[in-house]
Parts: C-alpha cells; sequence; structure tokens
C-alpha cells in the first residue's frame, strides 16, 4: 500500500470509530467530549453517515483509486474551513475546532504525500 492510500486508510478508520460512536453510544461519545447528550435522531444519523464514508475512504485506499485522493483533501478543506465557521457564528461548541484540527492534520498528510509520489512517477 502506498504512502497516499494509508493516509486515507486512516482517516477511513478515524472516520469507522467516529461513526460508531455517534451512531451506537452518542451519550458516551459526546460525554468523552464534554457535550451535553444529544436527544434528537440527528447524531446518530450523522454516526451512520461517518460509516459510510469510512467504508468509502477504506476502499479507495485498498483498490488505490488515484484520482479520488485529491478530491478528499478538496473535500477535506471545505470540511474545516466549514466547522470553523460554525463556530465563530456560534452554532457549534469550540470542541469542533479539534476535529477540524484533526482534518487539518490528515488532508495535509494526504496532500503531502500525494505530491510527494507524483513528483517520482
Amino acid at each position: 500500500m502506498n504512502s497516499v492510500a494509508l493516509s486515507l486508510l486512516v482517516f477511513g478508520f478515524y472516520c469507522i470509530v467516529n461513526g460508531l460512536g455517534f451512531a451506537f453510544t452518542p451519550k458516551f461519545f459526546l460525554g468523552l467530549i464534554g457535550q451535553p447528550e444529544a436527544t434528537e435522531p440527528y447524531i446518530r444519523i450523522a454516526g451512520s453517515l461517518l460509516l459510510a464514508i469510512g467504508y468509502y475512504y477504506i476502499q479507495v485506499a485498498r483498490k488505490d483509486l488515484r484520482t479520488f485522493y485529491m478530491w478528499t483533501v478538496q473535500a477535506r478543506v471545505v470540511v474545516i474551513l466549514l466547522f470553523i465557521l460554525f463556530v465563530l457564528l456560534k452554532w457549534a461548541p469550540p470542541i469542533l475546532y479539534l476535529f477540524a484540527a484533526i482534518e487539518v492534520i490528515g488532508a495535509t498528510w494526504t496532500f503531502l504525500v500525494f505530491r510527494a509520489t507524483s513528483k517520482s512517477n
């Protein structure tokens, strides 16, 4: 597995872990990040979507779908900007900055290894 695929595989597992937490144990998972219990079904729905996204990332990594690689970086940059905006608008708690930071690290990792492997080919 190449280094770009590895970065996506790691992100896929990160999504799976978050998805499982939000979908099946939202009270516990939200408590870990200092957030109140969610009583609406949306947290479980979001968790389910994260599970699907994690599955996509893992399959992209396994199948080495290079076309998809930079799309993930672009989409993650949008997510980072939206997370920051949501906190600034007070639509979300500041803990979302932590998730944005994780996105920055992951997207940067994918971008840098993609660029390095593209130059060597």
